[in-house]
């Protein structure tokens, strides 16, 4: 695993967001390399017919999306490891999302929702296509108000040599509405296979606004054929050359905050674990609409359906960087 895990630093007296954001980048290195130690083994057995390492294994009851592959046992089994290995707080850790759905206790003060998705874009990994991520986020219990849960870090590695990473202390009003984000800090940085060839040391850059982006460059985030239908049948008449396609909506985070990806759409309800890119997104300044173009938080959306990790309580949306955008897909109020 990651010689980076040897010295793991959680300051958490005095920052516990951001050490939960160094925690954050730390587990999902160690689910990012059991990933690609999956991906090496396949080759290995490419002339038993008897053996299959990234074959189907049970699915846990409740998973949504496509069935549980030995390749998501192993990353899911890797933030296990990493937990159990090097996890100092003061707090009980509860394993929530994809892969898991450990019974929480709701009156525990000290506790700590670890949200996953080892792999986000299974069929896109083991096929060798790319555009795949892996993810935790960390949210803590709220002290005056038992049984909810704010959002404090997460991280997403990509295939594509992305990690980006953040953290969040928002300020609440009496009522448990959020009266600010309060202190956030939000990074972008290279996992060190990404200059491997020039032997680069891995880099990190601060966000502290979105990038500009193309307003014509949209992604559709279309694993099935019926969400592909969906967005063809409502914006076929919009499409140009500049739309993109993707089997899944987390390794696209990084081009969305930072590169030219003027906007993500989602056509169908999804998971939390499954729209994370939008909370750094909405921490930038960006805005995410509904398809019939009201604006909504999803952090507020994300904190409000914490405990329940198999529900899909983010509506389809568009993320988008430029009313442009959002004009000429008639989203606009």
């Amino acid at each position: 695993m990651p010689d980076s895990a040897n010295t793991l630093d959680l300051s958490a007296a005095l920052d516990l967001p951001g050490g939960l954001r160094r925690v954050a980048v730390q587990a999902v290195q160690w689910q990012y390399e059991a990933i690609l130690k999956s991906l090496v083994q396949q080759f290995e057995f490419v002339d038993d017919q008897d053996e299959d390492p990234i074959g189907p294994v049970l699915s846990r009851p409740g998973h949504r999306g496509e069935p549980t592959r030995d390749i998501d046992f192993k990353a899911h089994s890797a933030l296990k490891e990493f937990l159990r290995r090097r996890w100092v707080l003061p707090h009980n850790y509860y394993i929530i999302g994809e892969e898991a759905n450990e019974p929480i206790n709701l009156r525990d003060q000290n506790a700590v929702l670890v949200r996953s998705d080892p792999l986000d874009g299974t069929t896109n990994c083991v096929t060798l296509l790319g555009s795949w991520a892996t993810v935790v986020c960390f949210d803590v219990a709220r002290k005056n108000r038992p049984g909810r849960f704010r959002h404090v870090a997460g991280a997403i590695a990509t295939s594509a040599g992305w990690l980006l990473s953040w953290s969040v202390w928002s300020d609440y009003r009496p009522d448990g509405t959020r009266n600010s984000f309060g202190k956030t800090t939000v990074f972008l940085q290279s996992i060190p296979i990404h200059f491997f060839s020039s032997g680069e040391p891995a880099r990190r850059w601060q966000l502290s606004s979105l990038t500009k982006g193309n307003p014509r460059r949209l992604a559709a985030v279309c694993a099935s054929a019926s969400r592909r239908a969906e967005v063809l049948q409502r914006f076929q008449a919009d499409m140009d050359d500049t739309w993109l396609w993707s089997g899944a909506g987390n390794p696209l985070g990084p081009a969305l905050l930072a590169g030219e990806l003027g906007g993500i759409l989602e056509p169908s309800a999804v998971t939390l674990h499954d729209s994370a890119f939008l909370i750094p997104f909405e921490l930038l300044g960006g805005t995410t609409v509904t398809l019939d173009g009201s604006p909504f938080s999803a952090l507020d959306a994300y904190e409000a359906a914490a405990t329940r990790p198999d529900d899909q309580p983010i509506p389809p949306f568009l993320a988008y960087k430029e009313p442009r955008l959002a004009g000429r897909l008639g989203l606009l109020r």
